[in-house]
């Protein structure tokens, strides 16, 4: 099982796209969602909701997207930072997801 453990803020928004759509209840920027959409059709991974995602790790066939560094050793290599706050997922951090699941 492939498997993303998905921090939403800074990867699924930024504060530009916050800037722009001050409606309520708009927090997810409709680009990065899908770019997230790509990496899940493009590898079959599911997503992990959780901020106890970490008790998880030792899980085999999984990212990590997040915009806060990873200090855990054997999470380093699963980890795609994204630019926080600022751009959020991009087509990088996009195509080394797909990488790290597709190993």
């Amino acid at each position: 099982m492939k498997i993303i453990f998905l921090d939403f803020d800074g990867v699924l928004n930024s504060a530009s796209y916050c800037r722009l759509h001050r409606e309520p209840g708009v927090l997810l920027d409709p680009t990065r969602m899908a770019l997230l959409r790509r990496i899940i059709e493009t590898t079959g991974a599911e997503i992990v909701l959780s901020t106890s995602w970490k008790e998880h790790w030792e899980a085999t066939g999984f990212v990590v997207l997040d915009d806060m560094p990873m200090d855990e050793e054997a999470l380093k290599n699963h980890c795609v930072l994204t630019a926080r706050l600022r751009d959020g997922l991009d087509e990088e951090d996009t195509e080394r997801a797909i990488r790290i699941l597709s190993d």
